[in-house]
């Protein structure tokens, strides 16, 4: 098959210091030697691949889990690999981060090997509701993530809101649209709060907003962000002009894109998997 239009590449790296009380995604404890095995694997894979399919690829996405917990020197390997694989000629290049952690080498690193976009965990900018999360970070711990991101060159940078959380008021989704414009942030994914089987919030008795209250949080996220320069082009997901997710995209327009590492969803070939 002769590809015309690039394909996007994902990579999910299942790697966390604690689990979320409310995260259903694929994760695991952090050691060095499961993340060097990790590294090298899909290292494999993404060659296995790149020469089955001859397929070049614009945009990157390193997901999780925690990426950044691997470093800079495993994430330069593994933008590395890609490139050699599919070229990644212009490419979006995007981490997801934890702003809890001390990001500064890890990003250097990441902008020296091509990286270009950084997704931030932030949820929330009011102290309340991120102990609920059970997040690690506080707002200041944001700031400075995101003053690391500005020294090492990641200018494009998105930071994630949650909505629908018990208790949450208007008034504390407004403030975090806000801390976001203030940050300098040129994206934002907002999005709600889904209690999962299995997860310990689904074993909690937590008073959580209906479908109303759930459907007025939203849409005082899409008027605040909207407000601030963030225009709505996707379900969940704002930026200003110019900065959409490439790689969002593809999803969205039922464009091909081939995921990595384990719990990595693709939609390829015409088949998803």
């Amino acid at each position: 098959v002769i590809r015309v239009e690039p394909i996007g590449l994902y990579i999910h790296v299942p790697f966390c210091l604690s689990k979320c009380p409310y995260c259903d995604f694929y994760s695991y404890a952090a050691s060095n030697e499961a993340m060097d095995a990790y590294t090298a694997a899909v290292e494999r894979a993404l060659a296995d691949w790149a020469a089955r399919i001859g397929a070049q690829a614009d945009t990157l996405y390193i997901g999780g889990g925690t990426p950044s917990l691997l470093g800079g020197a495993r994430l330069a390997r593994l933008v590395e690999a890609a490139r050699r694989g599919f070229g990644l000629r212009d490419a979006e290049i995007t981490l997801e981060a934890n702003p809890a952690d001390d990001l500064d080498e890890t990003l250097r690193a990441f902008a020296a090997a091509g990286g270009s976009r950084l997704s931030l965990g932030m949820q929330s900018a009011d102290p309340d509701e991120l102990r609920l999360l059970g997040r690690r970070h506080t707002t200041a711990d944001v700031e400075r993530a995101v003053r690391d991101a500005v020294r090492a060159g990641l200018d494009n940078l998105s930071l994630d809101m949650m909505l629908g959380l018990p208790g949450q008021r208007p008034e504390t989704v407004e403030r975090s649209a806000a801390v976001c414009r203030e940050l300098g942030a040129s994206h934002v994914s907002a999005y709600l709060l889904k209690i999962e089987p299995g997860t310990p919030f689904a074993t909690r008795e937590l008073c959580l907003p209906d479908e109303d209250g759930a459907a007025d949080l939203y849409l005082a996220a899409a008027g605040a962000l909207e407000a601030r320069g963030y225009a709505q082009y996707e379900i969940s997901n704002f930026a200003k002009p110019g900065f959409e997710s490439r790689h969002n995209l593809k999803y969205w327009q039922l464009q091909e894109y081939a995921g990595f590492g384990p719990g990595a969803h693709s939609d390829f070939g015409g088949v998803r998997y």
